[in-house]
């Protein structure tokens, strides 16, 4: 399992909000970091998020990614230091297939 996987599936989007400082209703809102939010439009899923004001959406490592700029790559190995994820820092993460995947989603996502 790469370094990918081992963050997707160890730390949902409501932990990750949690660790960032953000109030997360009970209905899993939060107000969206992504544009100018009053009142919580994006809503937390375990292993994604979608903003109902600006159409944001993906998952933790995209989150956290855009959340504060960095690589796909650097989100992930953030996440795991934040969340005491052991993982081999020699291994070659595969960001060029993380990319592919989420430009498929995207696509995927803008169909329905």
């Amino acid at each position: 399992m790469n370094l990918f996987e081992t963050v997707k599936e160890n730390v949902t989007l409501r932990q990750a909000a949690e660790n960032c400082g953000f109030d997360i209703s009970r209905s899993s809102m939060i107000c969206c970091p992504f544009h100018n939010d009053d009142s919580p439009s994006m809503k937390l899923y375990d292993d994604h998020f979608y903003c109902f004001g600006c159409g944001e959406h993906g998952d933790v490592i995209d989150f956290v990614s855009k959340l504060f700029s960095v690589s796909p790559k650097e989100a992930a190995e953030r996440l795991a230091q934040d969340f005491g994820i052991c993982y081999d820092s020699d291994e070659r993460t595969d960001t060029s297939k993380y990319r592919k995947d989420s430009i498929l989603r995207k696509i995927r996502d803008s169909q329905e």
